[in-house]
């Protein structure tokens, strides 16, 4: 069973029966940059701060226990007593090394080998789960397939991993993408119209004249992605997504299919 999660910052998560995960890189800021750290991340460095000045004192226990017995012509540590300054002492340095690496760097990820051999993998095809949220039996890949000729109306393709595929001119409409990998693909002309498309990374991807009217797009990111004439008319979007949704210096034109003017779709104003 492969299951599809999302972490704090909306990118999507990806469990395998191995126990590994995936997490997009896409920004916690969404469409404002990469250098952003989410809440968690803060957490964690302070966690690291915090572990590192408890060892750290530790040491300096054990040193200030030593100096002292020697001044009162003890013997020195034994050697039971020695293991316990390494062990302080390599924790010491690993927390310190760790406390120093920048968050992103320690959130690397690798996505799972293209099965070139799968000849149904480049293969639009909808969950029979039901309201499966995700959830597939296999992983579903098309990265790199060329789908231009398929249809995703109507179907369920949540959890779908599409990263640098051609989705061009494709119609999604009141289809479900939910937690979609889509980054650096191809989606111009595409019609995503009433679909649920929420938690889905289209960083870098390209969205020009595409349809999103009327579509659910909560905790989607759109990260250097090129929006130019593409219609957001009464889409779904938080406060916070529309705010990195009109940073994007893509988001301008016209849709060439409804003719709504794009920022103005957004809800951008002028």
């Amino acid at each position: 069973m492969v299951g599809y999660g999302v972490l704090q910052d909306g990118a999507p998560l990806f469990t395998s029966f191995l126990g590994s995960r995936i997490r997009g890189s896409s920004p916690p800021n969404r469409c404002d940059g990469l250098s952003h750290r989410t809440p968690l991340s803060q957490i964690s460095i302070a966690m690291i701060n915090i572990t590192f000045i408890v060892i750290a004192s530790a040491v300096l226990l054990i040193k200030s226990t030593h100096a002292w017995k020697l001044s009162r012509g003890s013997q020195p540590m034994t050697a039971r007593s020695q293991p316990l300054k390494s062990l302080a002492t390599g924790l010491l340095l690993a927390v310190g090394t760790f406390g120093l690496l920048p968050v992103e760097a320690q959130d690397q990820f690798r996505l799972p080998p293209i099965d070139r051999n799968d000849k149904d993998r480049c293969i639009m095809v909808s969950s029979a789960m039901g309201q499966a949220n995700a959830a597939r039996q296999k992983l579903f890949d098309l990265r790199e397939c060329d789908l231009r000729n398929q249809d995703g109306k109507l179907k369920d393709m949540s959890g779908v991993i599409g990263s640098n595929a051609d989705f061009r001119g494709v119609s999604f409409v009141e289809g479900q993408l939910s937690k979609g990998y889509l980054r650096n693909s191809n989606f111009a002309g595409a019609d995503f119209t009433n679909g649920v498309v929420d938690r889905v990374t289209f960083d870098g991807s390209d969205l020009k004249g595409a349809i999103f009217k009327n579509a659910v797009l909560s905790g989607t990111t759109f990260a250097e992605a090129n929006l130019e004439d593409t219609d957001f008319t009464d889409a779904y979007l938080g406060p916070f997504d529309l705010k990195n949704l009109c940073a994007n210096p893509t988001l301008k034109g016209t849709n060439p299919t409804t003719k709504e003017d794009t920022r103005f779709s957004a809800g951008c104003g002028e």
